[in-house]
């Protein structure tokens, strides 16, 4: 039989504090850094296409990199594991990145508009499986909830 917990008792344990915490911080990065990028991107496209009216075209392509990326990723974590699609999609975002500082340096639009299709593929990813195994992890310590 299953000893019944109090909410008091699972906010005392440290392994679901320091879950809470990593949980806290990693989600807040990833906040911030979506909205900088929200903020920034419209202004550098702005700036590379020398058409104000493509501002809005990559914050599109944010949302059509996610939805595009949705059905496939869920596949592809299938047979990677989630650990090492973890990896692979921060492995990826790192090159996005890379290609969206080249594509800043070389004045490259196109380069530029393709770092951000990637971007928001891999932030879905990203938020899957930060979310994800965080979830089953506490699932499993406290299956009353």
């Amino acid at each position: 039989m299953i000893a019944e917990t109090s909410a008091h008792e699972r906010a005392r344990d440290p392994f679901v504090w320091r879950i809470t915490v990593t949980l806290f911080l990693s989600q807040s990065l990833v906040s911030a850094a979506l909205i900088a990028g929200a903020t920034v991107n419209p202004i550098v496209g702005a700036q590379l296409s020398s058409q104000p009216a493509l501002a809005g075209l990559l914050g599109t392509l944010v949302i059509l990199g996610a939805a595009c990326a949705a059905y496939p990723a869920g596949q592809l974590l299938d047979r990677l594991g989630r650990r090492t699609g973890l990896l692979a999609g921060m492995g990826l975002g790192l090159l996005g990145s890379l290609v969206a500082a080249l594509a800043v340096a070389w004045h490259s639009f196109a380069g530029f508009l393709l770092a951000t299709l990637g971007f928001g593929a891999l932030s879905l990813i990203g938020a899957a499986l930060a979310l994800t195994p965080l979830a089953l992890v506490l699932w499993q310590r406290h299956p009353e909830r």
